[in-house]
């Protein structure tokens, strides 16, 4: 879906001015890459934060499930397994929530430097809206364009890119 919208406003710039869209696609393809790294980090971010929520939950179950009862109240370590739980629950919320506001600043980080893109982009355009080549109505649409692909580029192709790696596992 994605590549389908990039790939109709970049059809739609060739077709009323066609060197504006070679020097967007030039620049774009950094930021491509930078999004492609960013979902293999929160990818790698989630597998390490998923040890602690494992561990937890093999504790939580000690406690929780009927099986382990017998035991729990035999030898009573309901006690020292609610400590261990406690511990890696609280290790792995901080590791997940460390995840996550990493993941949120670098997708705003993202979001900014394809802001500014838009904003050279509607630069970029001034010139043949003045000489003509495109008409007025065309330069908003192409702006406006291009300021809505902003957020389905910042969080699609991030999110998909960490799709892709949890498939590949």
């Amino acid at each position: 879906m994605l590549v389908v919208k990039v790939g109709s406003l970049l059809g739609l710039i060739v077709a009323q001015v066609w060197w504006a869209a070679l020097v967007i696609f030039a620049l774009a393809l950094p930021l491509f890459f930078f999004a492609i790294r960013l979902g293999k980090r929160t990818y790698d971010s989630y597998v390490e934060a998923e040890k602690f929520e494992r561990r937890a939950n093999y504790y939580g179950d000690l406690l929780l499930k009927r099986e382990a009862a017998c035991e729990r109240t035999l030898f009573g370590y309901s006690t020292q397994i609610n400590g261990l739980w406690r511990n890696k629950f609280r290790q792995a919320r901080d590791v997940f929530r460390k995840a996550d506001t990493d993941s949120m600043l670098r997708v705003k980080g993202v979001s900014l430097i394809l802001l500014v893109f838009a904003l050279f982009l509607a630069g970029i355009l001034l010139q043949p809206l003045r000489a003509g080549l495109i008409t007025i109505g065309s330069f908003i649409g192409l702006v406006n364009a291009a300021i809505s692909l902003i957020n389905s580029m910042c969080w699609e192709l991030s999110y998909n890119t960490y799709i892709i790696a949890l498939s590949q596992e």
